[in-house]
């Protein structure tokens, strides 16, 4: 194991037995824990190609206090930066968390912050209503006033963009064959926001509905960082990165690169299903999976 693995291991350990319960190492580089919430819940920690993956599988009691697929997307609209929900395989819903592990990193506060927003996540699941979005991280109304150019910061990617406002850029995306740019924001109440959106529509009609939304969840499952949302002004679904601290030109890249992932995974396919019945039936059946980009292929020729 190298220095700076050992370093990251000893910086994760430490954070989660701070900050979570019943940490138990499975292996190096890898935990299980249990959130210290009322719902105490297991989860783990991993690192893996220099980056620390935190997974919470929601039980079935939490699983149901979400009304349909759709209110997946509103509920990660909600939820604090670098975490997300999303689906697995199996179409079980998950809590997960993917950081990059730069040299800079401060990994024990990203833990810190992260378990945090677990444990907010959990009790505005667990609420008899729906709960009012977790309270801004500390310091994090106070972005306005860093010392910090979001403009010379995604410059310094070397990703080409224009930039529109004194908080707001766009950032061309990699996707063969379309442009497709990525909007980069800095919103006081969140914190730096990473988005593109898939469909500037309202929220369709099943089983259209349920197609685009299993889509994009298990998109989100499967690329890192990503997490599929919705938003009401514009009206738009899609996908979004966002960071609860002033991120690194590397953060912001590695941000860059996952939608241009996420968007070539899902973006064409997320315009089909919104407006051919009969494959977004086929998409929300019980025996296809979303992410079968094969079915699709079939089913548009």
């Amino acid at each position: 194991m190298s220095h700076v693995h050992e370093g990251w291991c000893t910086a994760v350990g430490g954070a989660l037995e701070a900050h979570t319960a019943a940490v138990e190492q499975l292996a190096p580089g890898h935990w299980s824990f249990v959130s210290t919430t009322p719902h105490a819940l297991r989860g783990s920690a991993r690192i893996a190609d220099e980056w620390c993956i935190v997974d919470v599988p929601l039980p079935a009691r939490l699983a149901r206090t979400i009304d349909g697929c759709w209110q997946a997307l509103a509920v990660n609209a909600r939820l604090a930066g670098g975490l997300k929900l999303c689906t697995a395989a199996d179409r079980s819903f998950h809590l997960r968390a993917d950081v990059p592990l730069l040299e800079d990193t401060p990994v024990a506060l990203r833990i810190q912050h992260l378990c945090a927003g677990i444990g907010a996540a959990i009790a505005s699941l667990s609420a008899p209503q729906p709960a009012d979005p977790p309270p801004t991280p500390a310091g994090l109304g106070a972005l306005e006033a860093w010392d910090f150019d979001l403009r010379q910061r995604c410059r310094e990617t070397l990703w080409p963009c224009t930039d529109r406002e004194p908080h707001t850029v766009m950032v061309q995306l990699e996707v063969p064959g379309a442009f497709q740019q990525a909007l980069v924001e800095l919103q006081p109440e969140r914190g730096v926001v990473v988005s593109v959106p898939l469909l500037a529509a309202p929220q369709p009609a099943p089983p259209h509905e349920t197609a685009v939304t299993r889509l994009l969840l298990a998109t989100a499952g499967a690329v890192r960082m990503v997490r599929a949302t919705t938003r009401r002004a514009p009206a738009w679904v899609g996908f979004e990165v966002v960071f609860a601290h002033v991120p690194t030109p590397e953060e912001l890249a590695h941000a860059f690169a996952a939608l241009s992932l996420a968007w070539r995974g899902a973006g064409r396919e997320a315009e089909i299903l919104a407006r051919d019945v009969r494959i977004a039936q086929l998409y929300a059946g019980d025996g296809v999976e979303p992410r079968d980009a094969e079915t699709v292929n079939q089913a548009t020729t």
